[in-house]
């Protein structure tokens, strides 16, 4: 009996105990899950609230490219900038402004800004024209001939000429009444215009019953060219004529007026026209000739007047010119 009750006290002890170990072991459990700390919940993005919709994505992907360009505020507001009407919102870069709109505001203190792409207005593109070969025209110069190389006449525009031209003759005439001529004439001008005439003339006379006689005009003019062209030159000058013989030597006032002509690349004709005065006496002289070219060369013949006072000296004449 006795030890049936011990048996008996002994199942409810241990019956009692597991109860006891089996409440304890879920209260602890239920502690434990209370008191544990919760585990970190995940960042959310740019920490706003997030749905799975697609406009829901679409939002989160807007704030956080906004939040990756913008500069942070804490009252989630960027500070606009000075423009002219206002309307422009500050960038972090502080060379670019852009326009945005009002806000839309998603929930209490969160403002989204509606993103706009920046529109850089890029420049007309240069267009570079390759501007047409100009021929370099020189400016005219004296060939060094009458179209030497290729020239036009007196003149060349091709780099190979000179901003002078000469010429030089020697010429023999032949006159009545026994009356001879040697003449020389040096002219050199320049491309200003201005030119120098020297001219020198030496008559000799046969007399009757044997005798000689000797007469010497010469002059010297400052010339200007009145007209030019390719074929043509024309000058005026004015200059001093005198007369010397074994007497002595008289001088006076003289005024040129001479031309050539190139009437083509053979042919050359040339004009000279004198008025002056010679102590008391007037003069005249007339000349004019026409020429072949050979080269620089010329072999020309014509006919030579004089007149001083009343006497006149005139006749036929041939005679070399070097142009130069």
């Amino acid at each position: 009996m006795n030890a049936r009750r011990f048996m008996t006290l002994g199942c409810l002890c241990l019956a009692t105990l597991a109860s006891a170990n089996a409440v304890a072991g879920k209260l602890s459990r239920a502690r434990e899950q209370v008191r544990r700390p919760a585990p970190a919940a995940p960042a959310a993005v740019n920490d706003e609230p997030r749905s799975g919709g697609k406009l829901g994505r679409a939002s989160q992907a807007t704030r956080r490219v906004t939040r990756e360009e913008e500069p942070r505020y804490g009252n989630r507001h960027r500070p606009r900038c000075s423009g002219w009407n206002g309307s422009f919102a500050w960038r972090h870069d502080p060379f670019a402004c852009r326009p945005c709109t009002p806000p839309i505001v998603l929930a209490p203190s969160t403002v989204l800004v509606e993103q706009r792409p920046i529109a850089y207005a890029n420049p007309d593109p240069v267009v570079y024209e390759v501007a047409p070969a100009v021929e370099r025209r020189l400016g005219k110069q004296f060939a060094s001939h009458p179209f030497a190389n290729g020239a036009d006449g007196f003149f060349t525009t091709r780099g190979d000429g000179k901003p002078w031209l000469g010429k030089v003759q020697f010429e023999f005439g032949d006159g009545s009444e026994e009356v001879t001529r040697t003449g020389l004439a040096i002219l050199l001008e320049g491309e200003s215009g201005l030119g120098i005439d020297f001219d020198w003339d030496s008559y000799a006379e046969q007399l009757p019953g044997g005798g000689h006689d000797e007469l010497h005009l010469g002059q010297v003019n400052l010339t200007y060219r009145i007209l030019e062209s390719n074929d043509t030159l024309v000058r005026a000058g004015l200059g001093v004529g005198w007369l010397g013989d074994a007497v002595g030597t008289e001088a006076g006032l003289n005024l040129t007026v001479q031309a050539d002509w190139l009437p083509s690349e053979d042919w050359i004709v040339s004009a000279d026209l004198d008025f002056g005065v010679i102590g008391d006496a007037e003069t005249q002289h007339v000349s004019g000739t026409i020429g072949r070219r050979f080269g620089p060369c010329e072999l020309y013949g014509g006919y030579d007047y004089r007149r001083i006072g009343d006497v006149n000296l005139h006749g036929p004449m041939v005679g070399l010119r070097l142009w130069w």
